[in-house]
């Protein structure tokens, strides 16, 4: 069997003139959870429905367990559990009860509603009315559902949004619990850059329906660079100096700015100083992950 719980190759879909998802390459692990990142409108929930057999994708393919959606979909999908947008329910039905119709429909014995309800924490409101329930119980809800049956792989698109803090949290912590607890591979959509950071192990940035970056938490998080950020009291003559010295700067906003792999604040500060230039401020400034993911999902995809 591939290493790949989820692999697609070249994956296009288009509706009309827009492309909503360009040609991705998405590769999930065993065992990883997945950030699917991306600002609103994205193309991760369409994504997300190509996986799930909801829509079909315009080219390329997707593979799900070492097989192909378009022609194993009812396979592929006894083992997968999902929660797309709000999950819906019979208000005037207890937690027990709502899980018990999809219980019946998947032919699951009525022990697998007790052990769901346990995973999410709600085993002490499982006879309380659905209505009865705070947003953020009723997400838990429908992980349970998605949990019926022990699927192999989970995919929540935004099972956040809406949340109070203390919702998220709670959220966030049972999702970080099922790979190690419940041996689940976890795909989870977000456009909250923080909650992917805390939640997941690998990370795919999508923009315009382009994929930006995928990999790791920790190769992201190298990616990161520094620079020499420097004020003088003539900007333009220091910048040009710099760049006469060999120095690659540029000019952001009030600063001057130079990648730290090339020198020093030290040596850089003497240079100007030896020459004439009045500085007043120099700095070292390490790039957040917000700045880079501002950075890839802010710029024009060409």
């Amino acid at each position: 069997m591939s290493e790949y719980i989820i692999k697609t190759e070249n994956l296009t879909k288009r509706f009309g003139k827009f492309t909503a998802v360009d040609s991705i390459n998405l590769e999930v692990k065993e065992g990883q959870i997945y950030g699917f990142l991306g600002p609103n409108g994205a193309g991760k929930s369409t994504t997300i429905r190509m996986l799930l057999g909801l829509i079909r994708p315009t080219n390329g393919s997707i593979k799900i367990f070492n097989k192909n959606v378009t022609t194993n979909n009812l396979d592929i999908l006894k083992n997968i559990g999902s929660l797309v947008e709000y999950p819906s329910y019979y208000e005037n039905l207890t937690a027990f009860e709502n899980l018990s119709i999809s219980a019946n429909i998947l032919g699951l014995k009525k022990d697998e509603i007790s052990r769901v309800l346990n995973i999410v924490g709600l085993e002490k409101w499982q006879n309380s009315q659905v209505k009865k329930f705070s947003l953020g119980m009723k997400q838990r809800l429908g992980i349970a559902q998605a949990l019926l049956g022990n699927p192999k792989l989970l995919i929540l698109d935004e099972p956040t949004n809406g949340l109070d803090p203390a919702g998220i949290q709670e959220i966030r912590e049972l999702i970080k619990s099922l790979p190690e607890k419940q041996g689940m591979t976890v795909l989870v959509s977000s456009h909250i850059l923080s909650e992917i950071e805390i939640m997941a192990t690998h990370i795919g940035i999508i923009n315009k329906g382009k994929i930006h970056f995928q990999g790791s938490m920790e190769e992201l998080k190298r990616s990161i660079s520094e620079e020499i950020q420097i004020k003088t009291k003539d900007i333009k003559n220091s910048y040009y100096f710099l760049i006469k010295s060999g120095y690659a700067a540029e000019i952001k906003g009030d600063k001057i700015c130079v990648p730290s792999e090339q020198g020093n604040p030290e040596d850089i500060n003497g240079l100007l100083v030896n020459e004439g230039h009045q500085v007043y401020y120099l700095n070292k400034q390490q790039e957040s992950l917000e700045e880079i993911f501002l950075n890839m999902t802010q710029s024009e995809v060409k």
